[in-house]
């Protein structure tokens, strides 16, 4: 036998009015939460592309961190060897050596979506690649992540994130820049 008395149809009734005003207070923010699980796989999806963007940028950045230590050592070495040269020649009566300019590091895309660390130069770089300092580079990639999480760019493999920062380059008019029109 059950040890709870009999409930009354008006208590019955107070209560369902009380559930009725507790639902009707959670229901925008269900009716919310339903209507945003649709698009969780797409924001996932978003995510997912602008981490790969990531990715290559902290792999670009490794790369280039080195490749520049390299190039400044070499404009060191440059640097000496000038003065060296420029001694002797003031020596033998001949005129001052010319200055050399520093070599610059930069990264090169190919339109293929080949990215390559070169030199800054007119014939070091690959033909019809966009020279990027990695700041330019960098800033290219933040913009691309951008347009990743408002949907207006949504690349389909690794491959394409190259050639997206490439796009962006080209359309910016302070990155029209390419190692065949210096």
């Amino acid at each position: 036998m059950s040890t709870q008395g009999g409930c009354r149809l008006e208590d019955l009734l107070a209560e369902l009015l009380k559930l009725r005003g507790k639902l009707e207070e959670i229901l925008p923010s269900h009716t919310a939460a339903l209507n945003r699980l649709p698009r969780i796989p797409v924001e996932f999806d978003r995510r997912y592309w602008v981490s790969r963007v990531d990715l290559l940028l902290g792999k670009i950045k490794g790369e280039y961190e080195r490749y520049q230590a390299e190039v400044n050592g070499a404009n060191l070495v440059g640097r000496f060897m000038t003065v060296a040269i420029d001694a002797a020649m003031k020596m033998g009566g001949l005129g001052p050596m010319p200055a050399q300019p520093p070599m610059e590091a930069c990264i090169a895309i190919s339109s293929s979506g080949e990215v390559k660390l070169s030199l800054r130069d007119a014939h070091a770089g690959p033909s019809g690649a966009v020279l990027l300092t990695f700041q330019e580079f960098e800033k290219l990639a933040l913009r691309l992540k951008d347009n990743i999480l408002k949907g207006l760019a949504t690349p389909n493999s690794d491959d394409e994130i190259p050639k997206m920062i490439r796009d962006l380059a080209l359309g910016a008019p302070e990155h029209r820049h390419e190692a065949a029109g210096r």
